[in-house]
């Protein structure tokens, strides 16, 4: 039976792979007419851009012949500064000419009262001989001075004179040339200025001339487009068309399969059923195997393990599946209206307090959420309402953990957005994608979680430990939780991504969410100390402990990533770098949930898995000195 059923499986994936192979086609004929619509589309453009760089050229020149005569006209002004300051010196000169005139006027004055003291002193001379001729040898003697000095005088205003004169020739000599050179410039700043306005006019007539072919370009592009649209909607509801026919056809013969297929999945269940039982173990066989010094999980017979923990375990998985959690379409939670209270709107700030968050509004995940999107500048690349209704889902997936919760997820969020976003060369490489892809990480990283560890999970075979080889056991089921939710139409946002951009997108969320996983510390920092060192040289040292990478680092999408992930990792442990007390209550949650595990390890006499040590504070020591 099992065969068969193989031989029915293999002839069933032979018939998809031929619908594959079709729709592939199609898909491939439909981006080849895309393809060529976008070419001519990029060609139009192009002439466009062309068209419009000559124009802004030309605009250009004329402003700088603008500038040009501005400058003409500038030395013109400072030109007539000097005119005037030679007519000011002009009329200096002159108003000393006036003050020698009033000197020689004051000195005649002096002659002639020296003359009065003359006829004085000759009827003095009538009185005593002596004295007259000591009078008139004295006068004498005052004579020539006076005539020497007015001699002195004379020649010293003629000097004056003939000075002044000379500057009066040169000043307006000075003041024709002036004149002359300021006739000449404004000649040729006419000849200029009616060049410029000729060069304007011819300028203006060929700028409406290209204006008017590029508006005839625009209206042809637009027809263009029109067609382009008109062609992508007729070959997409023909592809459409095409699907439901074939999509109709496959599910007939789909289901025709589906239900023969049931028939023979149930013999071969029956078949199973009664092998497996044969190999159950009996309590008698398991206390032989223990007072043996042997446990069931020592046994090399793997169908021999699996029968043991179905026997402790009972075979359930301790991760809730989503099916239970959203069984269909319409068990959709809705999403919230809240808006984040505004001592929490700074998302850069170290010491918002999530509780205080949680308390005050409903759903913080979502709020926070829509916030982060809103202030990155992401809403033209998602689909913001099957966003919200994204978040609302993951907001739901969470559970009341004492640590591993909706608020834990949003204080994830908000801190991996502030070390993000203190890091300007890092954002400025970033693409749409990566930027949507770290804040879909630290929103989804921890969904599902069940409150029990990676290790936990190992050492009771669970179900999911088993599926993912127990490996990132939690990381690798919060990635397949949030695919599987981003699948329902409703809540898929990556409509804006594209199919490149979002396979970037999914490789990237996988990637960072995988780096929470707290075993892969240490070798992820040594990948990423390892590509720090290829660029040593480049580096600048801020400061004896802080180095500042050069923006070149950040041009390689591997190394984006490194950091990237990096920083979640470091948001998710951050607890304890918090304002204390923020941190005190993240130490009180995480040890209450690490106190459920250890409780149920001793209960239950789980082998493989560490308990929760007396020494609280050394432990708290030892993971921030060594992690954190």
């Amino acid at each position: 039976a099992q065969q068969e059923l193989a031989a029915q499986k293999a002839a069933l994936e032979t018939q998809r792979a031929e619908l594959d192979a079709r729709e592939k086609e199609n898909e491939s004929q439909r981006t080849q007419s895309q393809s060529d619509a976008e070419s001519a589309l990029k060609a139009k453009q192009a002439e466009l851009d062309t068209a419009q760089q000559e124009l802004a050229a030309e605009k250009a020149a004329v402003r700088v012949r603008e500038s040009e005569l501005a400058v003409v006209e500038g030395q013109l002004a400072s030109e007539k500064l000097a005119v005037e300051k030679l007519s000011g010196e002009m009329d200096g000169l002159n108003a000393l000419v006036g003050t020698l005139t009033t000197e020689k006027e004051s000195s005649a004055a002096e002659l002639q009262k020296l003359s009065e003291e003359a006829v004085n002193l000759k009827s003095d001379m009538d009185t005593t001989k002596e004295s007259e001729k000591a009078a008139l040898g004295k006068l004498d003697r005052d004579r020539k001075a006076l005539d020497r000095e007015r001699r002195d005088f004379e020649a010293e205003r003629e000097r004056l004179v003939t000075t002044c004169r000379e500057l009066e020739a040169k000043s307006n000599a000075s003041v024709k040339e002036c004149e002359q050179t300021v006739r000449e410039k404004m000649d040729e700043l006419d000849k200029g200025r009616k060049k410029l306005e000729s060069e304007r006019i011819k300028l203006t007539k060929e700028m409406r001339e290209r204006e008017g072919a590029l508006e005839e370009l625009k209206e042809q592009l637009e027809k263009e487009k029109k067609a382009t649209r008109d062609q992508r909607k007729t070959v997409k509801a023909e592809l459409e068309a095409a699907a439901e026919e074939r999509d109709r056809a496959a599910l007939e013969w789909l289901e025709s399969e589906k239900e023969r297929l049931a028939d023979r999945e149930k013999m071969v269940q029956d078949a199973e059923g009664r092998f497996q039982r044969s190999f159950v173990m009996t309590g008698s066989e398991a206390d032989d195997i223990s007072n043996a010094g042997r446990t069931p999980t020592d046994g090399d017979d793997d169908t021999m393990l699996m029968a043991s923990k179905s026997k402790v375990w009972g075979g359930e998985s301790r991760v809730v599946p989503l099916s239970s959690i959203f069984p269909d379409v319409s068990a959709l939670p809705p999403p919230a209206l809240d808006e984040l209270p505004y001592h929490a709107s700074d998302l850069s700030s170290w010491t918002i307090d999530p509780f205080v968050v949680a308390r005050e509004i409903k759903s913080p995940l979502q709020a926070m959420s829509l916030e982060c999107v809103v202030q990155w500048g992401l809403t033209d690349i998602i689909s913001i309402e099957p966003f919200k209704r994204f978040i609302a889902a993951i907001e739901a997936a969470y559970f009341n953990n004492p640590y591993h919760n909706a608020t834990h997820a949003t204080d994830v969020l908000q801190s991996t957005f502030a070390l993000v976003s203190h890091c300007p060369s890092l954002m400025s490489h970033m693409t749409g994608a990566e930027k949507i892809g770290v804040l879909v990480s630290a929103i989804c990283h921890d969904v599902c979680h069940p409150g029990r560890t990676n290790a936990f999970l190992a050492a009771i075979h669970d179900p999911v430990a088993i599926r993912f080889g127990n490996q990132s056991i939690l990381e690798h089921y919060s990635i397949a939780a949030t695919f599987d939710i981003m699948k329902n139409k409703r809540c898929d946002f990556s409509s804006g991504l594209g199919k490149e951009g979002f396979a970037e997108f999914r490789d990237f969320v996988c990637a960072l969410i995988l780096d929470t996983d707290m075993t892969k510390t240490v070798p992820h920092l040594h990948d990423l100390e390892s590509s720090i060192r290829n660029y040593k040289d480049e580096c600048t040292k801020a400061s004896r402990a802080r180095t500042t990478l050069p923006p070149s680092f950040y041009a390689s999408a591997a190394n984006r990533r490194k950091v990237l992930g990096t920083l979640l990792h470091a948001a998710d442990i951050s607890g304890s770098t918090k304002p204390v007390t923020i941190a005190k209550k993240w130490a009180a949650s995480i040890l209450k949930e690490m106190k459920e595990e250890s409780d149920e390890v001793i209960r239950e006499g789980i082998k493989g898995v560490r308990t929760m040590g007396d020494d609280i504070p050394r432990g708290q020591l030892f993971f921030i000195d060594t992690f954190v």
